[in-house]
């Protein structure tokens, strides 16, 4: 669960849907800081279609029962 950075700035990162159980990929506007432990960013679920809130470091979901 490790964000990949890309030269032209977009970040990436795969997280686990709580829903589905389904490895997700997405994609962010900017690269992943690691400056910050506690930023997480909002993001439409391409397995579910629902939202989830997901730490840009780690991938970790908030509220996925973890």
């Amino acid at each position: 669960w490790v964000p990949t950075s890309f030269r032209c700035g977009m970040g990436s990162l795969i997280y686990q849907c709580p829903k589905t159980g389904r490895q997700v990929h997405t994609w962010f506007a900017d690269e992943v800081s690691t400056h910050n432990d506690e930023f997480y960013e909002t993001v439409k679920c391409q397995a579910c279609n629902r939202l989830h809130v997901v730490h840009r470091s780690t991938g970790r979901v908030l509220g996925g029962g973890e």
